[in-house]
């Protein structure tokens, strides 16, 4: 699979499972842009609000856990890159705390 697919796909996953629960989507007004600007994003989630994309950015060997309020276009590194930490099924849930 080409990189830009492995890039891609995340994000045309986490859309179409979101869409699936989804019957007020307006797909006129949606946007859609890129996570980064490396291609780097190997898994993508939207919270169910929209307002916050969790990502993991590969480097490497290693994953860094980050997320970005979509209004402000502002990123967050939650957790640093690491050797042993590999995130995979990425998901935010609506009202969770923790």
């Amino acid at each position: 699979m080409p990189d830009q697919w492995m890039t891609a796909f995340p994000a045309m996953f986490s859309l179409s499972r979101l869409s699936a629960r989804r019957s007020d989507w307006n797909l006129q007004a949606m946007k859609i842009s890129r996570v980064t600007q490396s291609g780097n994003a190997v898994n993508v989630a939207v919270s169910p609000d929209g307002r916050y994309v969790v990502y993991v950015l590969r480097e490497g060997e290693k994953q860094s856990l980050n997320v970005r309020q979509v209004v402000t276009g502002s990123d967050v590194q939650i957790l640093p890159p690491d050797e042993i930490g590999i995130y995979k099924g990425v998901q935010l849930v609506a009202g969770a705390r923790r």
